[in-house]
């Protein structure tokens, strides 16, 4: 959760309705271009050989990551793992349900 999202539910009760604003310099930045994977179609399986199609990859310490096909060329497939949100400003509303884990 994004530390400007944290810091407006604390101290809320349930029931209670949280709205702000998100810049991307308060939420997932900036997009970063280096986060963008070219690889030849031939090293691609076909079932992610679609745009919007989501591979999802493994690193050492097991943790996946799901990227998104975001361009499909005559030999190049184009792999984003940039955050969906990065770049934009948008709005939340949120509601708090309930408060678990609290002890009195």
């Amino acid at each position: 959760m994004w530390p400007k999202v944290e810091q407006a539910l604390t101290g809320k009760r349930a029931g209670e309705t949280v709205e702000l604003m998100l810049s991307p310099d308060k939420g997932s930045g900036q997009p970063d271009p280096s986060r963008i994977l070219k690889q030849r179609i031939d090293h691609v399986p076909p079932r992610f050989r679609g745009v919007g199609s989501k591979p999802q990859f493994q690193n050492e310490q097991s943790d996946v990551k799901e990227m998104v096909v975001s361009e499909v060329a005559d030999v190049m497939v184009t792999i984003d793992n940039i955050d969906l949100f990065a770049g934009k400003t948008f709005s939340l509303v949120v509601k708090v349900p309930g408060i678990h884990g609290l002890s009195a």
